[in-house]
C-alpha cells in the first residue's frame, strides 16, 4: 500500500473546477427551465385570468416547480458527492438559478419604472401586462429560490474523506455534533480548553471505549489452528517480536476480514488476537457507528479512526474490530441512499489510510456477498480468512479446550465420540454445550465434576 498524498484533505483545484462547472449548469439549467415556464405562465394568465383556475394553476406550478429545483439538486449532488469540496450544494446552486431567472425577469420590469427601457426583453414586458399576478409569481419563485439558497447550505458539512484532513473532525450543529454525545454519556466537553487537541485527550475523553485487556488469548482458540498461524504471521509478528524486520521491509500489518457462518468464533479470534498485540483494542458493531441522523454516521467513522490514531501514537498501535461489517460496508448500487454512499466512502478512505498508523483494523460477517467490491480489495482489506463450521477433528480440539480449565471424568475416546454426535455445531454451540453440562454437575447432581451423563442431558436439551 503506498504512502498517502501528502495533500489529501485538500480540494484539488481540479476538483473545485469541475464542481463548480457541474454547479453553473445545474444553475443555467435551472434557471432556463424558469424562464421557460413564466412565459408559459403568461400565456395561461391571459387565457384564465379572472377564473379559479389560475389560482391552482399558479399553485400547482409552485409546487411543480420547488419539486423540480429538488430533484435537479438531489442528483447533481449525488453525482458529485465524490468530487465536493468546500462548495456550496447543488441544491444551493439550483436556487441560484431561480434567483437569476427571477432576476432576468423582474430587473428590466423595474428599470423600464425608472425610464430605462434598454433593459426590457419580449419576455420581462409581458409581466407588466398583468402585474398583480406577475408580482405574486415573482415572489413565489423568489421564494423558492430563497429556501434552496440557504437550505442547501445545511449540507455544507457533508464531505467524503478526501476533503477532510487528517485528524478533523467536521463540525456540526445540535445532532451532528460528536460532543453532544460525550455530554450526553457524562463526559466532559472541552471544546473551552486551549490544549483540546486529539493528541492530548484522555481516556475518560474519548468516545469509543478502548480496553487494553479481553481474558482471551490465542491458547483459549480451540480448533482453528491454520486461523491463529496466518493471524500470528500477518498481524502479530510484524507489531510485536518482528517489528524492526518488518519496519525495515516496509511491511504493515494488514486490514483482516474474518467470515462466515453466526457462531464459528469470529468475535473470539479478535479478541485473542488483540491479547497477543496488546494494544488498545475497540470491540464494535455496525450499530455503534451508523445513525438515523443525515451526517452522523460519516462523523462517527471519522471520530473512531481518530482516536485510533491518536492512541497509536501514543501505544504503537491500535486494533479495531467490527463486528456486522456488511452494516456499514453493504454495497453500493444506483438506488442506494446517500446517506449509504458517504458512509461507505467515509470508511474505505479510513482503511485505505490504516497502514500508516499501525492500525490493525478486523472485520467480521455473515455475509460476505454483500460487502461492497471496492472494500474487498488490496489497500484496504488485504485478508480475507473464512471461518466455517468446524469438522470433527476441530470439533474436538474446541471441546479440549473448553474443558482444559474444568474437572471432568470424560476419556479420550468418549470426546471423540461426543465430537462425533455433535456435527453442525458452530464454536459457540460447544462453548453453550460444555456450560449445559457443567450447569447439570453442579446444580442437578451436586457435584463439581462435569462427567459424560452431564453432557448427555445438555444434549438432550
Amino acid at each position: 500500500m503506498t504512502a498517502q498524498d501528502s495533500t489529501a484533505g485538500t480540494p484539488s483545484l481540479d476538483r473545485t473546477l469541475l464542481y463548480v462547472g457541474f454547479g453553473l449548469i445545474t444553475a443555467g439549467v435551472t434557471c432556463l427551465v424558469v424562464l421557460f415556464g413564466v412565459l408559459y405562465y403568461q400565456e395561461a394568465v391571459r387565457q384564465y385570468q379572472g377564473t379559479t383556475r389560475l389560482t391552482g394553476l399558479t399553485i400547482g406550478g409552485g409546487v411543480l416547480l420547488f419539486v423540480f429545483v429538488g430533484i435537479v439538486g438531489a442528483v447533481t449532488d449525488e453525482r458529485l458527492s465524490k468530487y465536493r469540496p468546500l462548495c456550496p450544494s447543488s441544491w444551493t446552486w439550483a436556487g441560484w438559478g431561480v434567483l437569476l431567472a427571477v432576476a432576468l425577469l423582474g430587473g428590466p420590469v423595474l428599470a423600464e419604472q425608472f425610464g430605462v427601457n434598454s433593459l426590457t426583453w419580449s419576455g420581462s414586458s409581458d409581466l407588466t401586462d398583468t402585474p398583480t399576478e406577475s408580482t405574486i409569481a415573482l415572489s413565489l419563485l423568489a421564494g423558492i429560490g430563497a429556501v434552496y439558497v440557504s437550505g442547501g447550505g445545511d449540507t455544507d458539512d457533508v464531505r467524503t474523506l478526501d476533503d477532510i484532513t487528517e485528524g478533523e473532525t467536521p463540525a456540526a450543529p445540535g445532532i451532528n455534533d460528536p460532543k453532544r454525545h460525550r455530554e450526553e454519556a457524562g463526559g466532559n466537553d472541552s471544546s473551552d480548553d486551549p490544549n483540546d487537541d486529539p493528541t492530548h485527550e484522555t481516556d475518560e475523553e474519548l468516545e469509543y471505549r478502548w480496553i487494553h485487556e479481553t481474558n482471551v488469548s490465542m491458547e483459549d482458540v480451540g480448533g482453528m489452528d491454520d486461523v491463529t498461524q496466518q493471524l500470528k504471521r500477518d498481524v502479530v509478528k510484524p507489531l510485536t517480536t518482528d517489528r524492526a524486520t518488518a519496519e525495515a521491509l516496509d511491511i504493515s500489518p494488514p486490514s483482516v476480514l474474518l467470515y462466515g457462518p453466526p457462531g464459528t468464533g469470529k468475535t473470539f479470534l479478535a479478541k485473542a488476537l488483540a491479547t497477543e498485540l496488546g494494544l488498545p483494542f475497540a470491540n464494535l458493531s455496525g450499530a455503534d457507528i451508523t445513525s438515523k441522523w443525515i451526517n452522523e454516521s460519516p462523523q462517527r467513522i471519522n471520530r473512531l479512526f481518530t482516536e485510533a490514531k491518536q492512541l497509536s501514537r501514543r501505544e504503537g498501535g491500535a486494533v479495531i474490530f467490527l463486528d456486522e461489517l456488511d452494516a456499514v460496508l453493504s454495497s453500493r448500487t444506483r438506488t442506494s441512499h446517500e446517506e449509504n454512499r458517504k458512509i461507505v466512502n467515509e470508511f474505505l478512505a479510513h482503511l485505505q489510510d490504516t497502514d500508516d498508523h499501525n492500525i490493525v483494523f478486523i472485520g467480521a460477517t455473515n455475509r460476505r456477498s454483500e460487502l461492497d467490491e471496492a472494500a474487498t480489495r488490496n489497500g484496504r482489506i488485504d485478508r480475507e480468512i473464512e471461518v466455517d463450521l468446524p469438522n470433527e477433528a476441530e470439533r474436538l480440539d474446541m471441546l479440549r479446550t473448553q474443558l482444559a480449565a474444568r474437572d471432568h471424568s470424560l476419556t479420550d475416546p468418549e470426546l471423540r465420540r461426543l465430537a462425533a454426535r455433535t456435527e453442525e455445531c458452530s464454536a459457540a454451540d460447544l462453548n453453550s454445550l460444555v456450560d449445559d453440562a457443567a450447569r447439570h454437575a453442579a446444580f442437578d447432581r451436586g457435584d463439581d465434576r462435569i462427567t459424560p451423563v452431564d453432557f448427555q442431558h445438555a444434549l438432550s436439551l
